[in-house]
């Protein structure tokens, strides 16, 4: 019944990842490529590689971490599309299109969170993060977000100059990576 149902689901999505790491002492994290999203319900979190001029440039955002895609959590009651939109207009000024799945991170907690914080309120042990490869047919806007110090848009050669500057995190330049491999480019990133 739905106990099966649901180990075929996780099945399905506990593929080899592309890349691992850790945070923290409690957290494993695990990023994977596949153009499905995880169960809706184990989704506590969106980002989107957000694309503009004809596929040449992305939009980025920098808060106190530094320059990150464009991503947030879920907020009690949406659903997770909502959720892009909403976040991509906030951190990037930037108004959604279409968008497409192209990966997930997969959270696994050691120990349940304590109580209280946020991750406590998250699917234990495992959560995952939606990625998603952004199109728009608007300008970029201002954007709302109170964390965020400013976000501009990088030609795709700027990135590898982010990344050897350090101002890019080893993680958000693999899932750039993952989420352009399938448009049709000639530039590595």
């Amino acid at each position: 019944g739905v106990f099966v149902c649901y180990t075929m689901i996780m099945e399905i999505f506990n593929k080899e990842p592309v890349a691992t790491g850790s945070w923290e002492d409690n957290y494993d994290w695990e990023i994977h490529s596949d153009n499905e999203i995880p169960p809706i319900e184990l989704i506590t979190a969106v980002a989107c590689i957000a694309l503009v001029d004809n596929n040449e440039g992305i939009v980025l955002t920098r808060n106190q971490r530094g320059w990150e895609i464009l991503a947030g959590h879920i907020e009690s009651g949406e659903r997770p599309e909502d959720a892009l939109h909403r976040e991509a207009l906030e951190e990037g000024g930037y108004v959604i299109s279409s968008a497409t799945p192209f990966g997930y991170r997969k959270i696994t907690a050691r120990q349940h969170p304590p109580a209280g914080s946020r991750e406590s309120t998250y699917p234990y042990p495992t959560s995952y993060i939606a990625y998603f490869l952004a199109q728009t047919n608007s300008p970029i806007g201002n954007v709302t977000g109170e964390e965020i110090i400013e976000s501009r848009v990088f030609a795709k050669d700027e990135l590898q100059l982010l990344f050897e500057a350090g101002e890019l995190t080893d993680m958000e330049h693999a899932i750039i990576k993952l989420g352009l491999e399938g448009l049709d480019t000639d530039q590595a990133i």
